[in-house]
C-alpha cells in the first residue's frame, strides 16, 4: 500500500475515532445497551418479530386466511406501539435516527469530493440535522 493511502486510512480512522467520541454516539450506545438489557424489550421484539414472519407465511401461502393476517397485523401494530411507548427505545431510536442522519451526511460531503465537486455543507444547504439521504438524486441541494 503506498503512503498515499495509508494516509486516507489514517484520515478515515482519525475520524472514526472523533466519531466515537462524540456525545451523540455516547449517548446512543447507552441508550442501546438499556434496551438490549431489557428482558421485557427483548420478548417484545421477539414477539414483534415472531407476528411479522407469521404474516409473511400466511401471506405466501396459495390461500392466505386473510382473517389471520388482519389478527396477527393488528397483533404486531400493538406490540410496536408498546415497544416504542418505552422511554429508552424512544430516546435511543431519536438518537440513532440523527445519528444515521450524520453520518450520512459526512459520508455525502465525501462522497462529492471524490466525484470532483467542492461541496460546503454551510453554503449550499447541506445541513447535518436535515435528514439528508446520502443520495444526492434526491433532492439536488448539493449541487
Amino acid at each position: 500500500m503506498n503512503s498515499e493511502a495509508l494516509r486516507w486510512l489514517e484520515l478515515a480512522k482519525n475520524l472514526g475515532e472523533e466519531i466515537q467520541k462524540s456525545d451523540l454516539y455516547i449517548k446512543m450506545r447507552m441508550y442501546e445497551q438499556l434496551i438490549e438489557s431489557d428482558e421485557h424489550l427483548q420478548q417484545l421484539r421477539e414477539d414483534y418479530n415472531i407476528k411479522v414472519i407469521g404474516i409473511n407465511v400466511e401471506s405466501e401461502k396459495e390461500n392466505p386466511n386473510y382473517q389471520k393476517i388482519a389478527k396477527l397485523t393488528k397483533e404486531k401494530s400493538d406490540i410496536y406501539d408498546e415497544i416504542f411507548s418505552d422511554p429508552n427505545m424512544r430516546n435511543y431510536k431519536e438518537r440513532k435516527d440523527k445519528f444515521d442522519s450524520h453520518v450520512r451526511s459526512v459520508m455525502s460531503i465525501i462522497k462529492q469530493y471524490a466525484d470532483g465537486k467542492n461541496p460546503s455543507y454551510e453554503n449550499q444547504g447541506l445541513n447535518l440535522d436535515d435528514g439528508c439521504t446520502g443520495d444526492c438524486g434526491s433532492c439536488g441541494q448539493c449541487y
